[in-house]
């Protein structure tokens, strides 16, 4: 068995190898999908950042971390049926407001005509709901998990809250905000299930919905017949 001080030494080495990426993408202008929808390659070149983070977050703790595969591998405990009814309340809640901000996003900018080819939609949407499913695995997994017995639940919420808020540095304020509220109902989420699957789900509704109506407008009505 491992301890969590040799885990945490692991989370950390990934925790900069990806930041160091993302920081390399906002460099470039890559770091999100507004920032590479009309680039030539943009989809995939973004698509490659999520790809890496899939690998330097959810790897190590896949195969270094055995101790924390039951949070991936096991189904949520929903025994406790309070949790249940504010996870069931969140969900709802995501689905409502990443639907209205991305309808807000279309009328704003209005119906693109750019000939987005369907299938590079579905790619890029399939490895962003890997590396979210790697994301939630990694900070409300393994590091989260690891840092509890060390400092405690709170401390450790508050840590992992503070770590995961610092990786949305490159985004919109109003993300970057955003993530700490998530990031603490996500941890306790986390804790009382003993699964990343409800966090995984609440984060993936909220990208997936968001970024899928985005991709969608881009593509033509050509690519979509």
């Amino acid at each position: 068995m491992e301890s969590s001080k040799s885990i945490l030494l692991i989370s950390v080495v990934s925790y900069i190898s990806y930041f160091l990426v993302s920081w390399g993408y906002k460099l470039k202008h890559f770091h999100n999908l507004s920032e590479v929808i009309d680039k030539h390659k943009g989809i995939l070149t973004l698509s490659l950042k999520y790809f890496a983070g899939i690998i330097l977050l959810g790897l190590p703790g896949l195969f270094l971390s055995g101790d924390y595969h039951f949070l991936l591998f096991n189904k949520p405990n929903f025994q406790n049926e309070t949790v249940l009814t504010i996870w069931i309340v969140l969900l709802f809640s995501v689905l409502l407001i990443s639907s209205i901000s991305a309808k807000k996003n279309i009328l704003q900018n209005g119906i693109k005509t750019n000939s987005l080819p369907f299938f590079k939609c579905i790619f890029y949407l399939f490895i962003r709901v890997l590396f979210l499913l790697a994301y939630e695995f990694y900070f409300r997994g393994v590091l989260l998990f690891a840092l509890i017995p060390l400092l405690g639940l709170v401390s450790a919420i508050a840590v992992n809250t503070f770590l995961y808020s610092f990786q949305h540095i490159f985004d919109a304020k109003k993300e970057l905000l955003g993530s700490v509220p998530f990031g603490i109902i996500v941890c306790v989420l986390s804790f009382y299930t003993q699964s990343i699957w409800p966090a995984f789900i609440l984060h993936a509704s909220l990208a997936g919905v968001y970024e899928g109506s985005f991709l969608f407008n881009y593509t033509s009505k050509s690519s979509r017949s």
